[in-house]
């Protein structure tokens, strides 16, 4: 049970400072990174341009 409390706490510790080293290098998260990268064509379905969709549903 302590070894299994430990990892859990070494995982996310690490998870921490990577995605902290991570969004400190990088402008877009790495799910918008990954989505840029794999493509597909609902890439811009999932835009979060919340100025853009309160403009659009004013019109």
């Amino acid at each position: 049970m302590k070894l299994a409390l430990f990892a859990l706490l070494l995982g996310i510790g690490i998870g921490y400072f990577y995605g902290f080293d991570d969004a400190r290098h990088h402008q877009k998260n790495v799910v918008e990174r990954t989505v840029d990268r794999v493509g597909g064509k609902n890439r811009g379905k999932y835009a979060n341009d919340i100025d853009g969709q309160a403009d659009a549903a004013t019109r």
